[in-house]
C-alpha cells in the first residue's frame, strides 16, 4: 500500500499544467448554439483530466466575423463570459490567419512558465495564403506551442491543419459532423492528457490512413521508376 501511494504521488507530481487556447470554426450542426455553448460542448467532449489553465477561445461564425472569448489564464473558463467581444475580419482569406495569430500572441503574452502551451484548432473551411500560414506555423513552433488540429467537413483546409499539427508535435483529426467531432475531440483529449503527463501520444485514425496512403504512393512511385 505504501509503495502504491508513493507511485501515485510520483505520477501526480509528473503532471504539468496545460495552458490551453482554442480556435473553433462554426459548423451547420452548431448553427443554433451560442459561442459559450459551443465551447462548453467542446470541453465536455475533451474530457480533460489534469490541471488546465484556459488561455482563451476564438470563434469563427458563418458570416466570417470573429468572436473572441478570453479567460486570461484562469482555471475557471466561465469567468471569461464578460470578456467576450466581437471583431470584424480584414478579408475572408485572412480571417483564419489573423485569428490563429491572435491566439498565439495572446498565449505568448502571458507567463506560462512551467505549463505546456497547447493550441487546439477546429477548422471547417479554407485557411488562406499558404506562405503566410507557413510563417505562422513556424512562429507557433518557435513559441514552444504544440498544436492539435481537427478538419471539420470536406471544405476544411486539411493540408494546413496536417502541417500545423505535424510541425509542432501535435496530432491531426478529421470529422464530418457533430457526432464524429465529439468522437475526435474525446480521442484528442486523451492525447492531451498523455501530453500533460509526458507520456507517448497515439496517432489518430486520419493520421494512420494518411500514412498508409503515403506509403502506398511511395511504393507505386518506386515501382514506376523501376519499370522505366
Amino acid at each position: 500500500l505504501i509503495m502504491f501511494a508513493l507511485s501515485a504521488a510520483s505520477a501526480s507530481q509528473a503532471q504539468t499544467p496545460i495552458h490551453l487556447s482554442v480556435v473553433l470554426d462554426n459548423h451547420k450542426d452548431q448553427a443554433d448554439l451560442s459561442p459559450i455553448d459551443r465551447y462548453a460542448e467542446f470541453l465536455g467532449a475533451l474530457e480533460l483530466e489534469g490541471e488546465t489553465n484556459f488561455g482563451g477561445a476564438w470563434f469563427l461564425d458563418n458570416e466570417e466575423a470573429v468572436v473572441q472569448f478570453s479567460t486570461i489564464g484562469g482555471s475557471d473558463w466561465k469567468r471569461g463570459v464578460t470578456a467576450m467581444d466581437r471583431q470584424k475580419p480584414r478579408g475572408k482569406e485572412r480571417t483564419v490567419q489573423l485569428v490563429i495569430d491572435s491566439a498565439v500572441s495572446y498565449m505568448m503574452a502571458f507567463d506560462s512558465t512551467g505549463q505546456k502551451r497547447t493550441l487546439v484548432v477546429v477548422l471547417a473551411g479554407p485557411a488562406g495564403d499558404a506562405t503566410a500560414l507557413g510563417e505562422l506555423t513556424s512562429e507557433i513552433k518557435g513559441g514552444g506551442i504544440v498544436a492539435f488540429t481537427v478538419a471539420l467537413g470536406e471544405a476544411a483546409d486539411k493540408p494546413f491543419l496536417k502541417k500545423l499539427s505535424g510541425d509542432t508535435g501535435g496530432h491531426y483529426y478529421e470529422a464530418t459532423d457533430s457526432d464524429s467531432l465529439a468522437t475526435a475531440l474525446t480521442a484528442l483529449g486523451k492525447n492531451l492528457s498523455a501530453h500533460q503527463k509526458g507520456q507517448p501520444t497515439v496517432a489518430s485514425p486520419a493520421e494512420k490512413d494518411n500514412g498508409a496512403a503515403e506509403a502506398k504512393a511511395a511504393e507505386e512511385a518506386k515501382k514506376k521508376a523501376r519499370e522505366e
